[in-house]
């Protein structure tokens, strides 16, 4: 997915909203280092730029399924964060004190999403058929092979093959 938002007028936005990114980067430095962002396994990459002289937003994500799943499991699992970042933008569904509702009103944050999304001229995928479990499946196989393991170990092995 890739999207470019305006940024609401004024420079106490653009600050605020700098502010609000440097912290998501540091928080996701330090608790999305398992394959996981916010608990959302299914997203491989997400990140927010500031363009056009702070004037604009760009995100960028790739994620397993289907898109509508993927802005579900934002919406459950990330709308605070995400609440804080596209508080800041214009047609941003209504917040409260900068991270609260917003995301939250699925239908019109998914809308706002839709028509914000913008062309992407490449993409690339390391695994085109497999999903983010199937990979942490065949990571664990891989670690696992020449481990001496139990009969139990063995038996729980030979199901994820």
């Amino acid at each position: 997915m890739a999207s470019i938002t305006v940024v609401k007028p004024g420079w106490l936005r653009r600050v605020t909203l700098w502010i609000v990114l440097r912290a998501v980067n540091l928080l996701a430095r330090a608790r999305a280092t398992h394959g996981e962002l916010s608990g959302i396994p299914s997203i491989h990459f997400a990140h927010w730029s500031m363009i056009d002289n702070g004037r604009r937003l760009l995100f960028l994500s790739n994620f397993d399924g289907s898109w509508e799943n993927y802005l579900d499991d934002f919406i459950d699992k990330a709308h605070e964060g995400l609440t804080a970042v596209w508080s800041n933008t214009v047609d941003f569904p209504r917040t409260r004190f900068l991270y609260k509702d917003g995301a939250t009103d699925g239908p019109r944050f998914k809308a706002v999403a839709r028509d914000s999304q913008t062309v992407t001229n490449a993409w690339y995928s390391a695994y085109r058929d497999l999903t983010v479990p199937g990979i942490d499946n065949n990571s664990s196989i891989r670690e696992d092979i020449f481990k001496p393991l139990s009969d139990q170990a063995t038996a729980t092995w030979l199901q994820r093959l």
